[in-house]
């Protein structure tokens, strides 16, 4: 069995082999007796025809149909079939179900039920057939016109968790943490993003990157040289990464692949927005739109302003309260929509270490290092391998782990799948991971106040908000 930490189960006949015989005797005391043969007759060719209308059962919306079809079926008439059901069912469980359930959760596995049905009824018969207890979540499922991703750059748990209040919008609508990518770092999570690939896979690991068929350390968003202050762009850099590292987007997918349409809303895509109105303004405008649609949306702060200002500056609470308060404002405009809330990485406050203090070390290498300060990678002149390792565990020992090449590819660090033919060549000899608040600067890297792409719990962690704009309506 493949070592998955969250396993999902629906419930009819897969788990439980329901018995639904007695739920006509609801339907017995409750449809007008003049509906009654006509409605025994149709009710389940018109439950059919709901679900393939209908992604999942909402009272109202089956109450309505069931009277378009001239029968007088309440939502307080469905309330009250959802509790009888719950309490007459008679259910078998599937063999092996409980001896799966009882293993997985002694490995330390996530049993999540996923249903269609109303939880009115699924609940007391996981309860009755014995179990619910080895449950940890039972979401009933949804298939919403709109689903909204919303990345706020930096926006990690320990940002959330110093600036709001535990009653905020956001943090009553987080679900959870989840760890980003690694390295946490904008230009690995945003493309993993928006391609739904692991960084070894997509090649995009850092803010710099070592492009080994032009021989030259690039800043991989700008397609320039790393330490070239005009910025100048390298139509050799444009090459390259269109050659190796662009990907097809789920965006594209669901364009290409699907029925439904698929957007971007970001200051940089085609029709990029200028300033944060207009992002939220193209959002609901493409919210408003009849077809069922995926919107990805990105915002560069608080991660802009706090590279500046650092992670505890009263600007980065108000930066976060004003998107926090205008998602509400959007949620509150929308039906029928989940907006998802996300962040690319975490941030701390670094310290910094200026390799040119170090010349021995510089001695040792063949190129400029690369990556990210907190996860830099180093490319080291033949024969000096151990020279470097001696004299970096001498300096560095207590701030950095230190990963050969072939450490960081066994350890799948960068995540697994078919790694990107340029993935090795990015990854120079050694990767100094920071455990610390240690970042190195070398030529063409700028002090920040506050960073990120280490290996701490400030960096890795970020939040998985969800929000039911129906839920929020009513």
């Amino acid at each position: 069995m493949k070592d998955y930490k969250k396993y999902i189960f629906d419930v009819d006949y897969t788990i439980l082999i329901p018995d639904w015989s007695l739920e006509d005797d609801y339907f017995k005391e409750h449809i007008l007796e003049n509906e009654q043969e006509e409605f025994f007759k149709n009710k389940q060719s018109i439950l059919n025809k709901y679900e393939q209308e209908f992604p999942r059962y909402n009272t109202k919306t089956l109450s309505d149909y069931f009277k378009s079809y001239g029968f007088t079926v309440s939502e307080d008439m469905i309330n009250g079939w959802m509790i009888y059901n719950g309490e007459t069912i008679k259910d078998e469980v599937v063999d092996g179900v409980v001896d799966l359930f009882k293993y997985l959760k002694e490995n330390n596995k996530e049993i999540v039920i996923l249903t269609s049905w109303f939880s009115g009824t699924q609940i007391p018969r996981l309860k009755r057939a014995g179990l619910f207890n080895y449950i940890d979540k039972l979401l009933e499922e949804k298939s919403p016109k709109n689903v909204v991703t919303i990345l706020l750059d930096g926006m990690g748990t320990s940002i959330l968790d110093k600036h709001l209040l535990n009653d905020s919008f956001f943090m009553k609508h987080k679900i959870k943490d989840i760890t980003s990518v690694f390295p946490a770092t904008t230009v690995a999570a945003t493309t993993s993003m928006r391609t739904g690939l692991n960084p070894c896979e997509t090649g995009m690991l850092g803010w710099t990157m070592y492009f080994d068929d032009i021989n030259e350390t690039i800043v991989t968003f700008a397609e320039t040289k790393k330490g070239d202050e005009t910025w100048t762009v390298l139509d050799d850099a444009i090459e390259y990464e269109n050659k190796y590292l662009k990907h097809k987007e789920v965006t594209d997918r669901i364009n290409e692949e699907t029925n439904y349409k698929g957007y971007k809303v970001t200051p940089f895509d085609e029709d990029a927005y200028q300033g944060i109105d207009e992002m939220f303004e193209k959002i609901e405008k493409l919210c408003n739109q009849d077809t069922k649609k995926y919107i990805y949306a990105y915002n560069d702060e608080p991660d802009h302003t706090m590279h500046d200002l650092g992670t505890d500056n009263v600007k980065i609470k108000d930066l976060i309260i004003e998107r926090e308060n205008k998602i509400y404002e959007l949620s509150k405009k929308l039906n029928d929509t989940i907006i998802f809330v996300v962040a690319d990485h975490g941030h701390l406050n670094e310290e910094d270490i200026f390799l040119k203090d170090y010349p021995d070390i510089l001695k040792c290498l063949k190129r400029v290092p690369s990556i990210e300060p907190r996860s830099t990678a180093f490319f080291i002149k033949d024969g000096k391998k151990e020279e470097f390792e001696n004299l970096f565990n001498k300096y560095f020992s207590e701030y950095f782990n230190l990963y050969t090449k072939e450490e960081v590819i066994d350890s799948k660090l960068f995540g697994d799948g078919e790694e990107n033919p340029k993935f090795r060549s990015e990854l120079g000899d050694y990767l100094a991971i920071s455990h610390t608040k240690k970042a190195f600067i070398s030529d063409g890297d700028y002090p920040l106040y506050s960073n990120h792409a280490g290996y701490t719990d400030d960096e890795i962690y970020i939040p998985l908000i969800v929000i039911d704009t129906n839920e929020v309506n009513e």
